[in-house]
């Protein structure tokens, strides 16, 4: 288990590093899910920022879970790193968790901003901020495969980069992130509950009291976060590549 540990760290801070070495591109992970709060807090005032303080957080977790999925291309077929991994003592799962774990590490600024403005406006309770914490974890732990499937199914980086972006504006835009369930007229919001970060933001909601729509009931959208993870750990396990063939 120790060495296990070991090895994930090893991989966190190997894939780490290139990115606190960069400043610029640090701060651009770090701004980039706040500025939204900046618009919503001129037009929408108070509400507003408190609305953006749980699409901060969540859009920052969401971005750790598919951005990795640059970090496999880049490591399977620019380095070699993978090939290189394949032959150590490194376990998939554990290359897995480390990579992962390296985003949240790089995502963690702003997630941590989001909490502050959460705890100085007294938004939660801190049973509620307990039950947030819960909800916003299993959504990373549902995100997590997405990443490696992506990374692991596509050679071109150029086409990667781009297919992360598309899901990146899905999942923190179009879905009800920024702003609650109750500004989408209920004839629409079907459409949005295909889109697993909706189920998550709902439920964080829920805890923080920001919404006042019940959306798919609580059990179901625990029921849609429970099964989606599934799905996403049966997906990553079928299609994503750690020996080529």
């Amino acid at each position: 288990m120790r060495k296990a540990l070991v090895r994930i760290w090893a991989i966190c801070w190997y894939n780490t590093l290139p990115i606190l070495r960069n400043p610029l591109t640090f701060l651009t992970i770090v701004i980039w899910p706040i500025i939204p709060m900046l618009f919503m807090g001129i037009f929408l005032g108070e509400e507003g920022v408190r609305q953006a303080i749980v699409g901060i957080i969540i859009t920052s977790v969401s971005f750790s879970g598919i951005y990795v999925a640059q970090d496999y291309v880049f490591n399977r077929t620019i380095t070699k790193l993978q090939d290189f991994l394949v032959a150590s003592p490194l376990k998939q799962h554990e290359y897995i968790f480390g990579i992962t774990l390296s985003s949240l590490l790089t995502t963690s600024i702003a997630i941590l901003i989001g909490y502050m403005f959460m705890i100085y406006m007294h938004m939660a309770s801190l049973m509620g901020l307990i039950y947030f914490t819960f909800i916003i974890l299993a959504g990373a732990f549902m995100l997590e495969p997405l990443g490696f499937i992506i990374g692991s199914r596509f050679d071109d980086a150029g086409r990667v980069n781009g297919i992360t972006n598309i899901l990146a504006i899905i999942f923190s835009f179009v879905a009800p992130v920024y702003y609650p369930l109750d500004y989408i007229p209920e004839s629409y919001r079907f459409f949005t509950y295909l889109i697993p970060t909706t189920h998550i933001a709902h439920l964080a909601r829920v805890s923080l009291g920001l919404t006042g729509v019940e959306g798919l009931g609580f059990y179901n959208h625990i029921a849609v976060i429970a099964g989606l993870t599934i799905m996403m750990y049966l997906l990553g396990y079928r299609y994503s590549r750690w020996r080529e063939a």
